[in-house]
């Protein structure tokens, strides 16, 4: 087979390629390799090989198709061999993929080949075109953070572009443009949702559903009457058109609306993201092109410019820390283009290992922001955001980030009158965590070294000259006021030291559970009395911060008006620790929960609210003339007594809590099928885990299915995923496990080729998409109930006790309900997807209860007696 390579001009006659091997990991088993020499003839340099190799050339170029064993057997050692897929990383960070069919498809290449063998080479030279498009300072930058072989064809790339320097014009990177389009006339709810309404002009694939309609027009009238609406809506619904259509058309035509701020909130950062950058700029133009609309995340998502300066010198000026160079690497072109500076458009950044830990050194920090002191100041994209977010009529937010608002008084965001709380079923866990607090030996070595810089903690002493600077080392001080900085680091030095040694001592002073007895993992420890911490070991902790706060406040005179205010924030931080040291160990407060996580020698201690109702009907609630609350999961059977408890929802007199619960118009009859089988273990059963195992790899091997199986417990997971292991080593095997990210584990199963199956335990059983045939087979490992012993959950279940009611019926099995309905939801994802559920828990069958759960389903469940006939039902399904 010939195939013509047509390499640019400038990349064959200005840029020398030769023994360049370019190659791209091909699902970690064949890696696909572009070979350019100038030279001599590639069969010659490529030596006893050459039956191996398929050859398409085209002035000395070839693509070879290798396993990766052979890779060095077939290159001589004097070849720079570079990755295509870290190339455009580093070239293009805002890609949401890197495979080859995806840059081929990025690139307009997929008509020119029939494999991908050779779309390599056409893909290096489209990323060395865009290349060629980037200042030489930043190709400088990027060849002093690469390893050596990237270094040396970025240091060839700055000087052919500093000769071509106007011959190459930029390729974009960017989503092209929606067209351009007139407003749509304002017209009612009813006729904006029809076939013939102005939705169907606007979008190709145009659906008529009853249930958006519904939704749409509740929601009209309650930005018309104020009040509260709680909305579920199931998958397929269209709920976010549901409500940004009525909204945007309620701003259009106020006349007042530069005075109106609707705020939409979300749990996940991706639904935020798809709400700002991809639904509203479509509809905008259409129904109100005028209006503000800004997105606002929380601090620590957006690029520290300062912090970014900072640490570019530290790493460039060491050699020693390859990995933190190439992290760099990665950021290098999106800080270039980047307009807003949210971390969330580096995908390729994100992806790769210790990203988190970089990202925490140049992320925003308003602990250590100089203020009007900053250099990059006018351009911070943390103030821009901010400062957009007051501006803005409708503003996009997530659930944290909007209860940390709410915690500080509307500070961030500003006032505002609506409020849309989108996946609404989370904002309880979400308003728990933005009011816990926490404490460990990190908290107190946070702030010293944001104060002082970094210390080594492994040091016997701290008398270490640290090891990047902080707020005090950039003071310009007079003699006085440097006596002062010396008594503050002597007492940072003390305060380090006892620290250190209070979490290292108070280990042994804690007592050991039946857990922890016995060798295993403890989750979580919870106590309702002073723990046995001996006083003097406490009390030399706050003293040493007290001795701290006192040579701060000597500082005072010393400073300006501006470092005044800096140095009240750590004051402010300081007392805060000292308080909750107080609070955490004398565990007084009776609305309160608190405990403690050990895991090996490290210890961790929480305070969270018991009741987190009355904390979101104050802060959130009060002030604004209409709440919406949306999800697919929100009633139990259509009721919602149990949302209303929990999320603190109180209608008044006259202003009842507006209920509308709408189905899902997917066909589940057609699509969806549920499986109960009756031939299992129970959970408790020893054999549990043994006959879910053998029943897991039966439906996989005999669908060739991808399958999705969903656990309460890690402990349970990792016994099947040994099982599979070693009986089914045939199965491609996902299990989430060992730190990896929940989006790179997704995103390996989704590459997966079938067989395959990804083990999950909780954050899987809501927001992972796996659309058509990247799931077909669900399993639900366990009816989801609550743990009993979780702090939070025991202290809620004693409070219905002592208020004469039923823990069971008012909070474990509402709360089992509600997830299992989320876990389900994971399987039919678009109206043409088809699979089944398989639930091994027989309690849906067995107990009294399990009526309550099938009821639940979207259909009904099927009880199967035996092996055989369920496989043989699985195959008649997907036949």
């Amino acid at each position: 087979m010939s195939h013509q390579l047509a390499i640019d001009p400038i990349l064959r006659d200005k840029l020398d390629l030769s023994r360049f091997a370019v190659l791209h990991i091909d699902s970690g088993k064949d890696i696909k390799v572009a070979l350019f020499s100038t030279g001599k003839p590639i069969e010659s340099t490529l030596g006893d090989v050459r039956a191996a190799i398929r050859m398409i050339r085209d002035h000395n170029a070839a693509v070879v198709l290798v396993h990766g064993k052979e890779m060095e057997n077939i290159l001589p050692p004097d070849w720079a061999v570079i990755d295509t897929e870290l190339l455009a990383q580093i070239l293009c960070p805002t890609m949401p993929a890197y495979t080859i069919p995806y840059l081929q498809d990025h690139y307009s290449l997929s008509s020119c080949m029939g494999a991908d063998t050779a779309a390599i080479g056409y893909i290096f030279c489209r990323l060395i075109k865009q290349a060629l498009s980037l200042p030489s300072a930043l190709l400088s930058d990027l060849a002093g953070l690469s390893e050596l072989h990237l270094a040396a064809l970025f240091q060839r790339l700055i000087e052919v572009s500093l000769l071509t320097e106007q011959a190459v014009d930029k390729e974009k990177t960017t989503a092209k443009s929606s067209r351009k389009l007139k407003p749509t006339c304002l017209v009612n709810t009813d006729e904006m949702f029809t076939p013939d309404g102005p939705l169907a002009t606007m979008m190709d694939d145009f659906e008529l559903r009853l249930e958006q309609q519904q939704m749409a027009k509740a929601i009209v009238d309650l930005f018309r009457d104020g009040g509260t609406l709680v909305a579920e809506a199931g998958p397929g619904t269209g709920k976010t058109f549901a409500y940004l259509i009525p909204a945007l058309q309620f701003l259009r035509n106020t006349s007042d609306s530069d005075k109106i701020k609707i705020v939409v909130s979300t749990r996940t950062k991706n639904l935020q993201d798809q709400i700002f950058l991809v639904d509203i700029p479509f509809l905008i133009p259409h129904f109100a092109p005028d209006i503000n609309v800004a997105l606002l995340k929380g601090q620590e998502s957006y690029l520290c410019l300062k912090r970014w300066e900072e640490l570019r010198a530290e790493i460039t000026g060491q050699l020693n820390v390859e990995g933190e160079r190439q992290l760099l690497s990665l950021l290098l072109v999106w800080r270039e283009e980047t307009r807003d500076g949210d971390i969330e458009e580096c995908g390729a950044f994100l992806a790769a290992p210790r990203s988190q830990w970089l990202w925490s050194q140049i992320n925003s920090d308003l602990r250590r922001c100089p203020g009007k002191r900053c250099p990059f100041i006018e351009d911070c994209f943390l103030i821009k955001a901010r400062q957009q977010a007051k501006r803005a009529n409708l503003l996009v937010t997530n659930h944290s980030l909007l209860l940390a608002d709410s915690r500080a008084e509307r500070a961030i965001i500003g006032g505002y009158q609506y409020l849309i709380i989108d996946e609404a079923h989370a904002i309880e866990t979400a308003a728990r965590h933005t009011f816990t607090e926490t404490l460990s030996v990190w908290t107190i070595t946070r702030l010293v070294r944001d104060l002082s810089g970094k210390y080594d903690l492994r040091k016997p002493d701290n008398k270490k000259t640290p090891s990047s600077a902080g707020w005090l080392s950039k003071l310009s001080l007079t003699s006085a006021g440097e006596k002062a900085r010396r008594r503050i680091l002597d007492n940072v030095a003390v305060l380090q030291r006892v620290n250190r040694d209070f979490f290292a001592d108070i280990v042994g002073c804690l007592p050991l559970t039946d857990e922890k007895k016995k060798g295993r993992a403890v989750t979580a420890v919870r106590y309702q009395t002073p723990l046995p911490i001996p006083a003097a070991k406490i009390e030399d902790l706050t003293s040493a911060i007290e001795l701290l706060q006192l040579s701060l406040f000597g500082l005072g005179d010393h400073l300006t008006q501006d470092e005044k205010r800096e140095l009240e924030i750590y004051q402010t931080e300081l007392e805060h620790v000292r308080a909750l040291i107080d609070e955490l160990f004398s565990a007084d407060d009776k609305e309160r929960v608190y405990w403690y996580k050990q895991r090996d020698n490290a210890i961790e201690f929480f305070s969270a609210p018991i009741k987190i109702a009355d904390i979101l009907e104050q802060k959130v609630y009060q002030h604004i003339d209409g709440l919406i609350l949306t999800s697919a999961t929100l009633s139990l059977n259509g009721d919602i007594d149990y949302l209303t408890a929990q999320l603190g929802l109180k209608g008044g007199p006259g202003d009842e809590i507006r209920t509308l619960i709408l189905p899902s118009p997917f066909p589940y009859q057609q699509r969806m099928r549920i499986y109960l089988p009756t031939f299992l273990s129970l959970p408790d059963d020893s054999r549990y885990a043994e006959t879910i195992s053998a029943l897991l790899e039966r439906v996989i091997s005999a669908t060739k299915k991808k399958g999705l199986a969903l656990f309460t417990s890690y402990r349970l997971l990792k016994v099947v995923a040994d099982n599979l292991r070693n009986g089914a080593p045939y199965i491609s095997l996902f299990v989430q496990e060992g730190g990896i990210s929940r989006a790179k584990l997704v995103a390996a199963f989704k590459g997966a080729t079938k067989p395959a199956v990804l083990l999950g335990t909780d954050s899987f059983w809501e927001g992972v998409d796996l659309p058509g045939h990247e799931l077909e087979v669900l399993f639900i490992t366990r009816l989801p109930f609550p743990v009993p012993t979780e702090p939070i959950t025991a202290a809620l279940s004693e409070k219905i006790q002592t208020a004469n009611r039923n823990p069971f019926t008012d909070l474990f099995l509402p709360a089992a309900i509600l997830k299992l309905r989320q876990g389900i939801g994971r399987l039919i994802r678009s109206r043409s997807d088809k699979g089944v559920v398989i639930i091994t828990d027989q309690r849906v069958v067995t107990k009294s209860y399990g009526a309550l759960f099938r009821n639940s389903l979207p259909v009904k469940g099927l009880e199967v007696n035996d092996e055989q006939a369920l496989l043989l039902d699985l195959d008649q399904w997907f036949d």
